[in-house]
C-alpha cells in the first residue's frame, strides 16, 4: 500500500489552499481581496492581515494567479502588549473603585450656558408653537428684542 502524497508546503504551513486556486478565491485570502475590491484602505486590510498572522506581501501578488510555492507562510502574531500581556503573564487585575459623583454646579456661580443660568435663576419659559411655513412665504422677521429670560 502506497502512502498518500504529502500536502503542498504552502498548505502545510497554513498558507492557504494553494494548488492552482486563484488568490482571490483562496479561503485564507478571499476576504482580504474582497475588502480591497470594496475600496477599503490598503492599510486597514494590511492591519487585519497582520492581526491574523498573515503575510501582507500577498496583496502585492496577482489575485488571479495561485499562491506561489513558499509564499504566504504565516508570520508569528505581533507581541502582545498592555493589558493582554499582563493577563498572560499571570498578573492579577485590581478592582477599580468608582469615582465620587461630581457635585452639581451652584446656580449663582453660572454654568457658562445662558439658558441654563436663566432656568436656574427662576426664569419662566413658555412653549412657542410655530405654524409650518407656507410655500413661498417670507421667513419670519426678527424684532430685535431679547428673548424672554435672556441674561445679558
Amino acid at each position: 500500500a502506497a502512502a498518500p502524497p504529502s500536502p503542498a508546503p504552502a498548505a502545510a504551513a497554513g498558507g492557504g489552499g494553494g494548488g492552482g486556486v486563484p488568490l482571490k478565491d483562496d479561503p485564507t485570502y478571499k476576504k482580504f481581496f474582497k475588502m480591497l475590491s470594496m475600496h477599503l484602505p490598503r492599510g486597514a486590510v494590511e492591519q487585519k492581515m497582520t492581526a491574523e498572522g498573515l503575510d501582507t506581501a500577498i496583496l502585492d501578488l496577482d489575485p488571479n494567479q495561485p499562491l506561489p510555492a513558499g509564499a504566504g507562510a504565516a508570520k508569528p502574531p505581533p507581541p502582545a502588549g498592555g493589558l493582554l500581556a499582563g493577563i498572560q503573564g499571570g498578573a492579577k487585575l485590581k478592582k477599580s473603585t468608582p469615582k465620587p459623583a461630581a457635585a452639581p454646579a451652584a446656580p449663582s456661580g453660572g454654568s457658562g450656558n445662558p439658558l441654563m443660568d436663566a432656568i436656574a435663576g427662576g426664569a419662566k419659559l413658555r412653549k412657542v408653537n410655530r405654524a409650518p411655513a407656507e410655500a413661498g412665504a417670507p421667513p419670519p422677521q426678527r424684532t430685535g428684542k431679547p428673548p424672554v429670560g435672556a441674561v445679558s
